[in-house]
């Protein structure tokens, strides 16, 4: 092999590695764009589910605010008869 014959082998070689390196940076180029995208969908689907859960929390906050106060109100009405039986059983 002539030193003309091993130079354009190794053109030829460059040439095919600069190829394969231009379609690899597209390829990581691409890859982060999807990353970057599927990372926004990550993230609106937990800002998603967030709301979700505080309205539904909020839900349980009001219907537990609501069960507590016909506790203490049936607790009060019952302290009160059983205070006010005691002057009358006598």
């Amino acid at each position: 092999m002539s030193l003309e014959e091993g130079v354009a082998r190794i053109e030829g070689i460059l040439g095919q590695m600069d190829k394969r390196l231009l379609r690899l940076e597209n390829e990581v180029v691409h890859m982060r764009e999807e990353i970057s995208r599927l990372r926004g969908e990550v993230e609106n689907r937990i800002n998603s589910l967030r709301e979700g859960m505080n309205s539904r929390l909020d839900g349980l906050r009001g219907e537990m605010r609501g069960q507590f106060r016909w506790i203490i109100e049936i607790i009060i009405t019952m302290w009160i008869t059983v205070i006010l039986t005691i002057p009358f059983s006598k």
